[in-house]
């Protein structure tokens, strides 16, 4: 059977275009589709932010790779620091958290202040102006720095003329001890070694003591063979509890590590509303053992509260501790036990009721001697 075509409008036959096919056309080409050069149900705003959205389109595929950007990271270490693992790593999260120049995913730029170590130094930029990318970045190595994205907005990025570089190198100056060329042993620890495998020790905020530092001294070990290690408090009722084990098992491992002249670096302190968790890198080059300050864990702390205000839940800390008693044997005993291991006194029971421990203990002296003198008599019967 033969059927008949679907006719189908022609452009200049709409009247109104769909909002539907908006996100298809240019403004320009919707202008050129309709006759009248009016478009009626399309705003400008909406056009001006779908420009705005191609343009960070575009700048996302012209970006330099990968590659680059780590080129860019050892271009900025020293060159005798190049191989320390610890300090590329350190930089690589640091300009992932704040990007610099043409690692700016914005096409659009507005240059808001200047912080450069000559305040004399002129620089010609204007603040309400937007630039370019390129012509920004221009301005920034005109006086030597860096531009620096501080926040983005609608697809423009507010940036700052910075040496972020220099303040970059300054954050990881612990990093940066002097390496030795020679294969010179710190502790058991050669340095310019890479990093070995993260090992990760899990905990819960009521270990004692007594666990903590029998860990620790496997944990130095770790270190000594310049492996980080990163400590999990995952399970705890409290988030003061799950702080201060943490606080109290970062000391146990310094107490284990100074004998042995182990050397590492406790700075990476973070915390989410299910887990506090502790970053030891190795340093064997550094001076002395780095540990957070006061201020440093009250901010972990706040990190928490965030996080579980966020998330939304009822309960603080992951797990309750009930005062429940647990069934247990006790081996063999003189005397009736519960199944928890708890001696029953009953009113049959009158063979050990009121009984003194010096009485328990010379009866069992008699019972074992009995039995002694019962083995001789049996063996020298045969």
């Amino acid at each position: 059977m033969f059927r008949r075509p679907l006719r189908v409008p022609k452009p200049h036959n709409l009247q109104a275009v769909p909002c539907l096919v908006v996100r298809r056309f240019s403004l320009s080409t919707l202008h050129r589709c309709h006759p009248g050069g009016q478009v009626t149900d399309v705003s400008e705003d909406l056009f001006a932010s779908l420009e705005k959205e191609h343009a960070k389109e575009r700048r996302l595929r012209s970006m330099p790779s990968a590659v680059e950007f780590e080129k860019m990271i050892l271009n900025t270490l020293p060159e005798e620091h190049r191989k320390t693992q610890a300090a590329l790593q350190a930089l690589r999260e640091y300009f992932i958290r704040n990007k610099i120049n043409e690692f700016i995913p914005c096409e659009a730029v507005k240059i808001t202040g200047l912080d450069i170590d000559d305040p004399t130094q002129n620089v010609n930029f204007d603040k309400n102006k937007e630039y370019t990318i390129a012509e920004a970045i221009s301005i920034a190595e005109s006086c030597g720095c860096d531009l620096v994205m501080m926040a983005e907005r609608e697809g423009t990025a507010y940036c700052k003329i910075k040496n972020e570089r220099k303040r970059a190198l300054q954050k990881i100056e612990n990093l940066l001890q002097p390496v030795e060329t020679s294969n010179r042993i710190h502790g058991n620890a050669t340095t310019g070694k890479k990093l070995g495998p993260t090992e990760e020790y899990t905990f819960r905020d009521v270990i004692d003591s007594q666990a903590m530092q029998w860990k620790a001294k496997y944990i130095m070990q770790n270190l000594r063979k310049n492996r980080p290690v990163k400590l999990m408090c995952e399970k705890f009722s409290s988030p003061m509890n799950a702080l201060g084990k943490l606080q109290d098992f970062l000391q146990r491992i310094q107490e284990a590590c100074e004998p042995e002249n182990v050397k590492y670096n406790a700075m990476q302190v973070n915390a989410s509303e299910r887990v506090f968790v502790a970053l030891l890198q190795p340093t064997p080059n550094a001076k002395q053992i780095r540990h957070p300050n006061r201020n440093e864990w009250d901010t972990v702390m706040g990190r928490f509260k965030k996080a579980f205000e966020r998330s939304a839940r009822e309960e603080i800390g992951t797990w309750k501790q009930r005062h429940k008693k647990v069934a247990r044997s006790s081996g063999p005993t003189l005397y009736r036990t519960d199944k928890y291991g708890n001696r029953i006194h009953s009113a049959s029971d009158n063979t050990f009721m009121h009984v003194s421990d010096e009485e328990m203990s010379r009866r069992r002296a008699a019972g074992m001697e009995a039995l002694k003198k019962a083995g001789r008599e049996k063996r020298d019967s045969y």
